[in-house]
């Protein structure tokens, strides 16, 4: 059914580790989603050929996605974020409340609790969606990134995923520390400029995204 696809071999024994289901309903739930999302995409686009590849990462991530929502509600607002960021590093705190603050009040009271954005960051984790590249660094594997903007595209939330990422880097902005403030003193300021290093490439990034969109 995934081809032998690593990607999505990863996501689907990450499904069964957290929903604990059987091997043999998962790959009748699978069998049924990959049908779903091969019929919706023969009707956008009919003469279009099916990628196995990235059809094999989409049923495996809508799987996953129905896990999420279960799960943890505001995971998916941050995931569709984060999609449109950079796949190399994604600093943890551009996971944030906003400036101004994002117009989901549930969300954006849940993104200004630390550990509340830690249970999102571990629900995307644990399902294989994101992983840590560091201590205060997500990554994510380029074809999650499309498969979730595909999604993002399907359910008429780019505006306002646009305007989630604008408010969440705009907060990252003002609250990163000022390396000027080092330029007179004898500690080292080099973390502070690798921070600053990683939020340009993401703001980089995303102006990419919304050019190519």
């Amino acid at each position: 059914e995934l081809g032998g696809l690593p990607l999505a071999l990863d996501q689907a024994s990450a499904y069964l580790r957290i929903s604990k289901g059987s091997l043999t309903l998962y790959l009748k739930r699978l069998k049924a989603e990959k049908l779903k999302l091969l019929s919706r995409k023969k009707a956008r686009s009919p003469t279009e050929e099916v990628d196995d590849t990235r059809l094999a990462v989409s049923t495996t991530w809508s799987l996953n996605m129905s896990a999420i929502k279960e799960q943890c509600p505001g995971a998916k607002e941050v995931m569709y974020a984060l999609a449109y960021l950079s796949p190399r590093g994604i600093p943890k705190t551009i996971i944030n409340s906003g400036s101004p603050k994002l117009r989901n009040e549930t969300l954006a009271e849940t993104l200004m609790e630390d550990f509340d954005v830690t249970d999102i960051i571990l629900v995307l984790t644990r399902l294989s969606l994101f992983d840590y590249t560091s201590e205060d660094m997500l990554g994510v594997h380029r074809m999650v990134q499309e498969v979730i903007k595909d999604d993002v595209k399907q359910n008429d939330c780019v505006i306002e995923t646009f305007e989630n990422i604008i408010r969440m880097l705009m907060h990252s902005i003002e609250n990163e520390e000022d390396p000027s403030h080092y330029y007179d003193s004898s500690e080292s300021h080099i973390p502070t400029l690798c921070d600053w290093t990683k939020l340009v490439e993401n703001i980089g990034h995303f102006i990419e995204q919304v050019k190519a969109t």
